[in-house]
């Protein structure tokens, strides 16, 4: 799935050229199930390159934390992809496959059931080739998404000498080394209380009530109890800190 369908003579072999791969532009974004409670965990895949060249194949690993997306992400559909719109390479979504229960890899590379093809330049300069959706199931931990087997991708990434190639014979040139960046992301996607205290308050004491949990945020927000009797939502007036 990731490796080229056709065979590299020795004398195209050019010179040395490292690609780098970064994640970036995490957030979270509502999700269109889970009654609005699930959220979508978002990012870009930029990549530049130490000259410039253009893409031909480049598989991207991603290791992710499986709390809280689900194990295997590809094969459950928790993950979608976009390219970079260009209708001569595969769509990734096509490509994505389970590594392991945590790990998964999609491909950005040339559809080789054409015959010539416009590849896309990789500058010196980062620019986006690709965004990913992952779906939650899960906001109690971090997501943990890192760039994964980098030696992997090296392993079957290549580039064309050339913006207009033809697919059978064209030069191309396999890239030397791989540098991998990756966001740092602290937040978690939602609210998740794991204790409070204490646990029985009477009424008119003005007794504190010390909630425990993830996810509340960086702002102080607001806090409602339901009214056993009527249901209804009644707001908790007076929180006066939250870290």
């Amino acid at each position: 799935m990731i490796v080229k369908k056709k065979a590299q003579k020795p004398s195209e072999r050019t010179a040395a050229v490292t690609i780098h791969v970064r994640f970036t532009n995490p957030q979270y974004t509502p999700s269109s199930i889970g009654n609005g409670i699930l959220k979508n965990f978002e990012f870009d895949v930029e990549l530049s390159s130490s000259q410039q060249v253009y893409l031909e194949n480049l598989p991207i690993w991603i290791k992710y934390n499986e709390n809280v997306f689900g194990s295997h992400a590809a094969g459950n559909s928790n993950i979608n992809l976009l390219f970079n719109n260009n209708a001569d390479y595969d769509r990734p979504d096509d490509t994505k496959d389970d590594i392991s229960s945590n790990e998964m890899v999609f491909v950005l590379g040339l559809d080789y059931t054409k015959n010539t093809v416009t590849t896309t330049v990789i500058k010196p300069t980062f620019q986006k080739f690709a965004h990913v959706t992952m779906r939650t199931i899960n906001c109690s931990e971090l997501p943990n998404v890192v760039i994964g087997n980098t030696q992997n991708m090296l392993n079957a990434s290549m580039y064309a000498t050339a913006p207009n190639v033809p697919l059978s014979g064209e030069p191309i040139g396999f890239f030397t080394d791989i540098a991998a960046q990756n966001f740092t992301f602290t937040d978690y996607c939602g609210p998740t209380i794991r204790d409070f205290n204490p646990k029985v308050i009477t009424a008119g004491t003005s007794t504190v009530l010390t909630i425990t949990g993830t996810g509340f945020g960086s702002t102080v927000g607001g806090l409602k109890f339901v009214n056993s009797n009527t249901l209804d939502k009644i707001p908790v007036y007076g929180i006066t800190i939250q870290t």
